[in-house]
Order: structure tokens, then sequence, then C-alpha cells
């Protein structure tokens, strides 16, 4: 009696052992015939029976179901037809309409990353898998998760992004990072140098997208690991992670990250110029800030902004200096740079408004010195004709910063912060140089300030 309950009992464990392969080909005929919502049931079923959870066939079927499930539809430029996805499974062609596998995807969690798991276990449970297939395979998962990222970013929807980009990291490290790397260069070369490239973007735009989500924490491991992963980071790269060491006062690692970004990307101009800024914001040396403006200055002579800072450096220096002869070069220097910058840009209010205020401090000077010569003193008509000449340079520029403010509409804070200082500036230019109903209108204007 007991030998008959063996029996029966081994031919009930076989018959769900073929039971469960049946559902395999079941799958297959599910593909063939375009029902891809059974062939995933079949699949489902067959992978998660312990009988059949390590046949390779079954694993790489889920693959490939689940792939065609998590890629988009791409259409024929010709006809404008979808076109299919092939698998190739075990030497045999299988077409996926996409279109049904996609009406899957609302009710499938992480198609992608299934098939992922499901090439992993295909490679780890046959004997002599097919590398080819699943290289090719890979490397296309690869791609669509890397496409789907691209138009997330596009977006805005950073979150999806560094997600999808994550699945390109995950395809990369297939095999546990072992199977791209083993793959013959003869045969695959190009692939992996794709691949290699896809990564390296893939890296970049997750820190791109974690450092516009504004989170320091999640951001800065990112793009120091873009930093050190070879064709990953760009001169933004280098500007962001200096912005962040500046955000955390980590200022050591902020000017170091600069300098090793103006190293490997020595024509950026926005390393440039936060280098620039830091050097003109940072209390340092104002000779050393003007010659590091000038050499940008050489690789970009279209910058107006360059001009315009340019001549900050030398106003600052002009009134640091007493020798006079030192400080009428720096004078003279300024007023060139400003003059180029309001020829670059002619609408830029500052441009016009600092070099009117460069002419009337210089002129101001003049007039607190005329204040202190003794009553009849011979200097005071020399000194006179000096002043009014930079007054009158003065006042063009105000005028032009003026009329600039007031066709903007000042609803800028500063903007009318600077409308309010070139009223003062040009009430007083009216008053020295005697045109006085000029004065008048220009003190209404102030006091409705």
């Amino acid at each position: 009696m007991k030998k008959i309950i063996l029996i029966l009992s081994a031919l009930v464990f076989t018959f769900g052992v073929e039971a469960q392969k049946l559902k395999i080909q079941s799958a297959l005929n599910a593909i063939k015939s375009g029902e891809i919502e059974k062939a995933k049931q079949y699949i489902d079923e067959a992978t998660e029976n312990e009988s059949t959870s390590k046949d390779s066939k079954a694993w790489l079927v889920k693959a490939f179901v689940y792939q065609a499930i998590g890629t988009d539809i791409l259409k024929n430029p010709q006809t404008g037809q979808a076109l299919p996805f092939i698998a190739n499974i075990n030497g045999q062609r299988y077409d996926i309409d996409l279109e049904q596998a996609n009406s899957l995807r609302p009710s499938t969690e992480k198609p992608l990353l299934t098939a992922l798991n499901a090439f992993n276990k295909y490679l780890y449970y046959d004997k002599k898998p097919n590398d080819a297939v699943v290289a090719t395979s890979a490397y296309a998962l690869a791609a669509t998760s890397y496409n789907q990222g691209g138009t997330a970013f596009k977006n805005k929807n950073y979150a999806d992004a560094m997600d999808a980009y994550a699945m390109v990291e995950k395809v990369n490290q297939l095999k546990k990072g072992a199977f791209f790397s083993s793959l013959n260069d003869q045969e695959f070369g190009k692939l992996k140098q794709q691949m290699s490239s896809m990564l390296a973007n893939s890296i970049q735009y997750s820190a791109y997208s974690a450092y516009y989500l504004g989170d320091d924490n999640v951001t800065l491991p990112l793009i120091e690991r873009c930093m050190q992963t070879p064709g990953a980071a760009d001169d933004n790269i280098y500007l962001m992670a200096a912005n962040i060491y500046k955000n955390t006062n980590e200022m050591e690692k902020y000017k170091s990250t600069l300098k090793e970004g103006l190293k490997k990307y020595p024509d950026s101009k926005a390393l440039m110029n936060e280098d620039l800024n830091f050097t003109v914001t940072s209390g340092g040396d104002p000779e050393a800030a003007a010659k590091k403006l000038q050499a940008a200055i050489d690789s970009d002579p279209s910058a107006p902004e360059l001009r315009f800072n340019l001549g900050v450096m030398y106003d600052k220096l002009s009134m640091a200096v007493k020798e006079d002869a030192k400080q009428n070069e720096y004078f003279d220097k300024a007023v060139a740079s400003y003059k180029k910058a309001i020829e670059l840009d002619g609408k830029n209010s500052d441009y016009q408004y600092n070099l009117g205020a460069l002419y009337f401090n210089k002129a101001k000077g003049i007039n607190d010195a005329m204040n202190q010569l003794p009553l009849g003193d011979n200097n005071y008509d020399k000194l006179k004709v000096q002043r009014d000449t930079y007054m009158s340079n003065a006042m063009p520029y105000l005028e032009q910063a003026k009329s600039t403010l007031e066709a903007k509409g000042l609803g800028d804070e500063m903007d009318s912060a600077t409308y309010k200082n070139t009223l003062i500036a040009l009430k007083s230019v009216y008053s020295i140089l005697g045109k006085l109903d000029k004065a008048k209108t220009t003190g209404e204007l102030l006091d409705k300030q």
C-alpha cells in the first residue's frame, strides 16, 4: 500500500512539473497569437512555481514580456505604424505588439526593473546563456530608461528622471557588474562604448536632477561621484558642487573645486564668472580681480558684463590709491570699461548709472577740495572748470539711466534704489551747472520717491 502511495505521489509531482513547463509554452503561444496579457499571466505563474522557478527559459520569456510592457512605442518613420518588439528566445523570433504590451503598464509595477531581474535570473540559471541576446536586449532596456529619463528631465519631473537614470545604472550592474565587462571587445566593443557613454550621461543628469530638486544632502554625493566618473562631469557640475560648498560655508572646498573645474574647463564662462564674482566680492585684491577680468574679456570680448565688472574694479582702485598719477590712470580705465559696456549693451541702466556716478564722484571730490580753499585762492577757478567738466560728462549718462529705469517701470526694488540715487545726483548736477528748471523738476520727482 505504501508503495502505491509513493508511486502516486511521484506521478503527481511529475505531472505538476510538466504542467508548469506547459505554462512556459503557453506563454510563448500567447505571444505568437498576440495575447500579451495571457502571456504575462502564464509566465508569472511559471516563474513563481517552485518546480520551474529555476528554469532559465521561463526567466528569459519573462524578461522579454516585461521589457515589452515597459518599452515605449516607436513608429516607422515612413509608414507611421508602430514597430514590433522583437524577442529572441532560444533562437526563435517572437514579435510582441507594443501597443498591447503598453496597455498593461498601468497595472504593472516597474516593468523594466522586473525585466532586468529576469535577465539576471536567466544568466544565473542557464548553463550556456546567449550573451548576445542579453547584451542587445539589456542595452535596449537601458536606452528606453535613458530616453524616459530625458523626457522627464525636459518636463522638469526631476524625481522621475532620477528613477529612470538609476535604471541605466542597474542595467550596467547586470550579473553584479560583471556582464558587460566580460563581453568580447571585438564583437561588442561598440555596444560597450555606447553603454559606457549612456551611463556617464545618466550619472550627470541624475546629479542635475537632484540639484534642481534642491536637497544638498542628496545632491552632493551624486555630484562628487559624477566628478569621479570619466566623461560624466561637465563645467556646470563643478559649478554646482562649488555652490553647495559655498552654501555650507566649506570655503576651502569651494575654492579648490573652482580651481579644479577651471583647470579642466579653462574656457568655461560659468566657472570664470563664479571665480570672478568670488574675487570681486570677497574683499580680496582688486588688482588681481582686474587681471582676471581682463583675461576673461580676452576670451570673450563681446560680453558687456565683463567690461562692466572691470570698470567697477578700476573704479574701486581709483578711489583706493593716493598717488594722483595712479588714481587718474585707474579712473581713465574705469571710464573706458564702462563706455565699452554701454557700447555693447546700451539699454542697461546699471552701466549708464555707474559711468555717470564715476564722473559725478570725481566732480564731487573736486567740489569738496574747492570748499576747503581759503577765500580768494587762485586755484578756485581752475578747479571749478574741472568740476563743471566732470559734471557735464556725468549728466548725459545719468539722464540715460533715468530714462531707461522709467521705461522699465521701476517694479524691481534694486531699480527703485538706483532711480532714487540717479535723481539725487542729477539734481545736484543741474544745480551746479545752473540748469535750475531741471533741478526743480528733478527735485519734485525725488519728493515722490
